[in-house]
């Protein structure tokens, strides 16, 4: 049987949850189903990247763009490290290059001192994808991940 999951940010908030969710994954995987799965950001992640876009719009002085920057790098690199430590520079690239892009919009943002509803969806970034860490817990445990699709 094919099967749709989807897991929201409270699922895949550190490594505890995203434990769980590879469990649930295993066992529907084990009995045979194939599955398609969709994650979210880790929980609070979106709420804090538009918090922070809309922090800088009105900010004359230096934003806190790394300070936010490092904390996300850190968070994420945290998660990776606990489930899949045998992937974490490789994935770490992935991530800072993702965190370099999203710095970059940042600054667009703050230098405009713009954020238009547009502007919203792109500050809505994922650094996940295929290097997301319920991905990585999955590939750690032997199973094969395919990139996302988008349409």
């Amino acid at each position: 049987m094919r099967l749709l999951m989807k897991f929201g940010g409270t699922s895949v908030g550190d490594q505890e949850c995203i434990g769980r969710v590879v469990g649930i994954l295993n066992h529907y995987h084990t009995a045979g189903n194939e599955l398609c799965v969709v994650v979210s950001a880790m929980s609070g992640v979106t709420d804090q990247l538009h918090a922070i876009a809309a922090e800088i719009e009105g900010v004359r002085d230096d934003p806190p763009i790394d300070t936010f920057i490092t904390s996300m790098r850190t968070r994420h690199g945290k998660v990776v490290q606990a489930v899949a430590p045998g992937e974490y520079d490789t994935v770490m690239e992935v991530i800072d290059e993702r965190l370099c892009n999203l710095k970059n919009i940042l600054t667009a943002v703050h230098n405009l001192r713009e954020l238009t509803p547009p502007d919203r969806v792109i500050i809505s970034y994922r650094l996940g994808g295929n290097a997301s860490p319920p991905s990585l817990s999955l590939r750690h445990c032997g199973k094969r991940v395919s990139p996302p699709h988008w349409h």
